[in-house]
């Protein structure tokens, strides 16, 4: 891989790759809420919390993700 020789550091690939996987399930939830498929994106947003339950991260994503399941649920 380009960015794995570039870098020359596995963990930052993969630490890149699980954050961009799990920010893809917080934007699929924004997307089916706003579809109008609340019971999809209540899963979405639950399946992107789901892995930062027990962390100090501090993404504006979390905040924004709790306060859309308070509003769908």
């Amino acid at each position: 891989m380009l960015a794995q020789r570039m870098w020359g550091n596995d963990d930052y690939i993969a630490s890149a790759s699980f954050l961009s996987y799990t920010l893809a399930n917080f934007y699929l939830g924004k997307l089916l809420e706003q579809s109008g498929k609340k019971a999809e994106a209540i899963h979405a947003y639950q399946e992107f919390l789901g892995h930062f339950e027990n962390s100090a991260a501090k993404l504006p994503q979390i905040a924004e993700a709790r306060t859309a399941l308070k509003r769908l649920m």
